[in-house]
């Protein structure tokens, strides 16, 4: 069934691939939706039988009963050409390799309008013209243009990483966005559809187990993402979603990659076709295998072995050597030319040395430092306020000259230094100065924080407490369209596939009322030079990555609900970390941010942040109630 424009695509892609083309060319305007056309360079459609190939089943490559048990070809049931001449203009041009001359027809609704001879090169050309105009309850389902080419491109390159030895491009509206040689090379596509980062970190994998052959690539865990969009699986050249699959291929990279990453996957599994049923799923994108426990044996020993037997160090590409080299020598200029930042850094760090703060703020004081001398290349005056007033219980700041923002180093004195003995510790003062207290019990875990309160025990999860504080700092930040945001230190140069480089433009605005600062710098290149506030301690690239996986999971989803997402998966990013410890004061800070929430009790994915037990529960597990 022809759900969208990909699903043509697809369908004449495939045929092409039978008709053993070696040079595919896929045509687009408006997504698909008004014109997509398919040329290929293979054997042809003969004279005889160029009406006949819009019947239903009068192409399938099925000839008896005991072909459906060795299926070989991408397509087998003849639907194809009926299905889209049913809801589509279409016009096919073709020449086989037995005529001199070739031969066009013209087809609208399923009737055929024309048929006469005509020249052209040898091969097929088949040109599809508004479709779904006669069905306009499919045609109001479909998604905006850039959506609908999306999901060409996404089938195109799925189709051109197993086809090395065929030429693809796919061009939509005049633009080329996707070209492959066709010389064979895996990397080589990869490099095209993926680009450098990708490419220059897979592991080649040619393994054998028990007349199973697995051929392809992995990725090494610097390139593991949030989602399985780059998990891409074939069985006999064509791509397939198997649970059996999936699972040997996250077992084979467990303890290599973090909990909730998964690896680049590239992999076809060449098994005889009588041992594996295509014919279960409509779009053929479902399979079984008749020994499931032998698939997953072979996909696992192929992949783990191939990860094992390779250095698994990310390699550095000439031009990041290049941005390394520039890197280090502004570190060293600012090193050098900066004698009096440096000197007043060290007078300032003696200064906060003698009063608690936390690392992260120390750490953004000194950056915002660094980064006014770097970019304006010359050291600005920061102004203190409360310089010489130290032990009295006001708060200091920096003031940034370049964008007028405060930056709120600390409030509490050395006398006000927590330790792990300290019963009592000030939890919330409100305006009428009523001071509530609990008990700090301490850290367990240095993940879970207790505390004694109000007759009740709280046992706090650190992380997704804090996750609910920057959740809720940075829906403030976005909503109220107070943008607050960090420079970079240097700009990060990130290309991207143009699936990911059109979400991020469709999603730009987003970005920006988050505190991003997003350039295009080329083609499927963007620059970023500004985060939010709370990602100043993060690595950027990894952040975006992450953020924009989670985008192109939720494209179906409603404009509110893809905010929910963006901001809540920033947060998660910024917060602190289970088994990362903290000292009592900042326990203190975190606890008393999220008191003036109306709702900390949960993290945005829907964990809760704290279980209590009443002093009875306790009680009576102890059997003294």
């Amino acid at each position: 069934m022809v759900e969208r424009p990909s699903s043509v695509v697809k369908e004449l892609v495939e045929n092409s691939i039978d008709a053993g083309a070696t040079s595919i060319v896929v045509e687009i305007k408006n997504g698909g939706i008004t014109y997509i056309r398919v040329t290929d360079n293979g054997k042809g459609i003969t004279k005889d039988d160029l009406e006949i190939a819009f019947e239903r089943h009068a192409t399938s490559k099925i000839r008896s009963s005991d072909d459906l048990l060795k299926i070989m070809t991408m397509g087998f049931r003849g639907e194809a050409l009926a299905s889209i001449a049913a809801i589509a203009n279409v016009e096919l041009v073709s020449c086989s390799s037995s005529e001199d001359i070739g031969n066009k027809i013209v087809i609208e609704a399923g009737d055929i309008l024309l048929k006469e001879e005509c020249g052209c090169p040898k091969g097929t050309s088949i040109t599809v013209n508004n479709l779904f105009f006669n069905t306009p309850v499919r045609y109001k389902f479909l998604k905006k243009d850039f959506t609908e080419a999306g999901y060409i491109e996404d089938i195109l390159s799925k189709i051109a990483l197993v086809n090395t030895n065929i030429a693809f491009k796919l061009i939509n509206s005049g633009k080329v966005v996707l070209s492959t040689s066709g010389n064979g090379d895996l990397k080589t596509v990869i490099h095209n559809i993926y680009g450098r980062d990708i490419s220059e970190n897979i592991i080649d994998v040619d393994y054998i187990y028990d007349n199973i052959k697995i051929k392809g690539v992995v990725g090494k865990p610097s390139i593991a993402r949030s989602n399985r969009n780059n998990q891409i699986t074939y069985v006999n050249k064509r791509n397939i979603k198997n649970k059996t699959v999936s699972s040997a291929i996250d077992e084979a990279y467990k303890t290599i990659i973090p909990n909730g990453k998964f690896g680049f996957v590239v992999l076809n599994i060449e098994i005889d076709p009588s041992l594996v049923d295509v014919n279960v799923h409509p779009a053929k994108l479902e399979v079984r295998f008749q020994n499931e426990s032998d698939v997953f044996k072979a996909i696992y020993h192929a992949t783990k072995n191939a990860l094992l037997g390779s250095d698994l160090s990310r390699i550095i590409s000439e031009s990041e050597e290049k941005q390394y080299d520039m890197n280090k020598k502004v570190i060293q200029d600012t090193i050098k030319q900066g004698e009096k930042l440096e000197n007043k850094l060290k007078e300032f760090d003696n200064r906060i040395n003698n009063i608690t703060i936390s690392t992260s703020d120390k750490e953004q004081i000194l950056a915002t430092l660094y980064e006014n001398y770097v970019v304006e290349n010359k050291y600005e005056e920061k102004k203190i306020v409360g310089e010489n007033s130290l032990n009295e219980k006001q708060e200091e700041y920096i003031t940034d000259n370049q964008s007028n923002n405060e930056i709120n180093i600390n409030k509490y004195t050395e006398d006000d230094r927590l330790t792990n003995n300290q019963q009592n510790i000030n939890l919330f003062a409100n305006e009428e100065n009523n001071v509530k207290e609990y008990k700090y019990i301490g850290t367990a875990f240095e993940t879970y924080i207790i505390i004694e309160y109000m007759g009740q025990l709280y046992i706090i999860d650190q992380h997704a407490l804090h996750e609910r504080v920057m959740y809720e700092q940075v829906k403030n930040s976005y909503y109220s369209g107070n943008v607050l945001s960090q420079s970079t230190l240097l700009p990060e140069i990130i290309t991207l596939t143009n699936k990911e480089f059109n979400v991020v433009k469709e999603n730009m605005d987003l970005f920006s009322k988050s505190g991003y600062v997003i350039e295009e710098f080329g083609d499927n290149t963007i620059k970023i030079t500004g985060v939010p506030y709370i990602c100043f301690d993060i690595n950027v690239k990894d952040l975006f990555m992450d953020i924009l996986d989670e985008l192109l999971g939720s494209t179906k989803t409603y404009k509110e609900e893809r905010e929910e997402k963006f901001l809540s998966t920033i947060a998660c990013k910024a917060a602190v970390k289970a088994n990362m410890k903290l000292d009592p004061k900042e326990i203190d800070k975190l606890v008393m941010e999220a008191l003036k929430l109306e709702n900390p009790f949960s993290c945005p994915h829907g964990r809760p942040t704290a279980i209590k037990m009443s002093k009875y529960e306790i009680e009576r597990k102890f059997g003294r109630k």
